[in-house]
């Protein structure tokens, strides 16, 4: 019979035991978080946890190789680099002394010491008694939320879980391309996610597209040890992971499809790049070269080596080697206050939609075929269909556009995003339809109608992580008085008022929350002259 941990019971021993000394500094929960993650992926009983396992642990967790160092500046304070998998590895590493010392993992203390001195040259460890973590500076954007060690600590834990379970399930891991191997997935993975936090503060559940295309053709062609016959692999073993991950439910299946149709769309970009050595960094390109003979230990050699390169082939500096981490922050703050794009689309003096909310579908302004069936408004189902054909932008562009990552203790997540974004589709199509009761603004269509409503809800879902059934009278003041400067005010009113009354007469909303919500949204007075 395996027996099973108790973890709470456990990390309250270990807690209380000497070893657990140099962690008390930091936060019980977040080490408490780090225990039940290792006791989670590894088999059930400590005491059959033997060297393969512990292997596959802490070789997935860590970083082996020199990925996200292309960019950091040569200073003692590792500037761009947030230790977050090494501060789990270790913690994970005083947790099994105390298991080693208490006699309940296969490994007796000393066999553990020598496993860990073994590791400890393959990988870099922190000295908690010296490292202080003042890190947060260093991945500050003004356009996002300030950088958090827990969520940056909870991207290694899921990824890792992930990765683990991944290569502990021999139907998926078997299907993985040729020549891929642990440390293969381990820098796709960690390159992405820690990236996207990073850089981004987007956790695994929130990736956008345009996050992970700006990734894969900048961290993985100037902060990644591959080369360019890998760069092929990349998409493939990704698509592969998400599948995985999808299946066990750790991500939705919606998601992981825009995911990997976001990555299919970046991999000739991303390889293209990879072509060309001058792309890289000075020190990548030197490995580009490189030839099966040399010892990078051997300084002598390595250096003549490098001469001998300059030479030959002119490895002058390029833009690659001007840019260094906090150069590449300039341009993230540049991509996000453009609204994720390197063309600004969102025109910040209208609350209209922007064009590419408009036109995908091409509609008969005149006439709509769906005219002759109003009864769809009492079917649900149907509503949903027919808001699926005529859905403005069926593109999910609006994943793209800045939103809040957390609001309060709401976070912002892409499952949300579209459930927000087909509501919207659906109370335009509905005011469409009832417009001979609820007044339509002039001169606007249905395309247009549609598309503004839709934008509506996507937008106050991304600044305020709002949808309708948290709507408040203080939200809507606080979104009413950051559009109220803007020239098309009073078609914003008119747009917002007629959506509150749709929402009263599909039931979403009471007569009295109509009400008061009708109260915030007044059209501004006209100045006597």
């Amino acid at each position: 019979m395996i027996k099973t941990i108790d973890s709470s019971k456990i990390f309250s021993q270990f807690k209380d035991d000497p070893i657990y000394d140099p962690l008390k500094k930091y936060p019980a929960k977040m080490i408490e978080k780090i225990v039940d993650f290792t006791l989670d992926v590894l088999p059930d009983d400590s005491k059959f946890w033997d060297e393969t396992q512990l292997d596959c642990f802490y070789l997935t967790i860590l970083q082996t190789d020199d990925f996200l160092e292309w960019h950091n500046p040569m200073e003692m304070d590792y500037a761009g680099k947030n230790f977050s998998d090494q501060f789990v590895a270790d913690t994970a590493i005083f947790f099994m002394a105390f298991l080693a010392k208490n006699r309940q993992m296969k490994l007796n203390t000393k066999e553990f010491q020598s496993y860990v001195e073994k590791l400890d040259k393959q990988c870099t460890f922190l000295d908690f008694k010296k490292t202080k973590f003042k890190q947060k500076d260093v991945f500050k954007n003004n356009y996002l939320p300030s950088w958090q060690r827990s969520d940056s600590i909870q991207v290694v834990l899921d990824t890792s879980k992930w990765m683990i379970k991944f290569q502990q399930d021999e139907k998926y891991w078997s299907k993985r391309p040729k020549d891929v191997d642990r440390d293969f997935l381990k820098i796709c993975v960690q390159a992405l996610s820690t990236a996207a936090y990073d850089r981004f503060r987007q956790m695994p559940d929130e990736w956008m597209p345009a996050v992970i295309k700006k990734i894969l053709t900048t961290t993985f062609i100037c902060e990644t040890e591959l080369m360019h016959e890998k760069y092929e692999l990349v998409v493939p073993v990704l698509s592969g992971f998400l599948d995985f991950v999808a299946e066990n439910g750790w991500l939705n299946k919606k998601t992981v499809k825009v995911y990997q149709k976001a990555l299919g769309e970046s991999e000739d970009e991303m390889v293209d790049l990879s072509e060309e050595p001058e792309n890289f960094p000075f020190e990548k390109r030197v490995w580009f070269y490189l030839y099966d003979d040399l010892d990078p230990n051997d300084e002598n050699a390595w250096d003549n080596y490098v001469y001998s390169l300059q030479e030959e082939h002119k490895l002058e500096l390029t833009d690659a080697d001007g840019m260094n981490y906090f150069g590449q922050k300039l341009q993230d703050e540049d991509f996000v206050m453009k609204g994720y794009s390197d063309e600004e689309k969102v025109k910040k003096n209208s609350t209209k939609a922007p064009g590419d909310y408009i036109g995908v579908v091409d509609f008969d302004k005149s006439e709509m075929p769906i005219e002759k069936h109003l009864d769809i408004l009492g079917n649900r189902e149907t509503l949903r269909t027919v808001a699926e054909l005529v859905d403005p932008d069926r593109q999910k562009n609006y994943f793209d556009y800045p939103h809040r990552s957390t609001h309060g203790r709401f976070r912002w997540s892409m499952e949300k995003a579209e459930s927000v974004h087909i509501q919207g589709v659906e109370i335009g199509l509905t005011w469409w339809l009832l417009r001979d009761k609820i007044r339509v603004p002039k001169d606007v269509d249905f395309p247009e109608l549609v598309a503004n409503v839709t934008f509506f809800f996507d937008d106050l879902y991304n600044d305020s992580l709002l949808f309708v059934r948290r709507w408040s009278v203080r939200d809507l003041k606080s979104y009413v008085r950051k559009n109220e400067n803007r020239e098309d005010y009073d078609y914003f009113v008119q747009i917002f008022r007629g959506i509150l009354s749709v929402l009263r007469v599909n039931g979403e909303l009471s007569y009295d929350e109509v009400h008061d919500y009708k109260s915030v949204f007044k059209r501004k007075r006209k100045k006597r002259s």
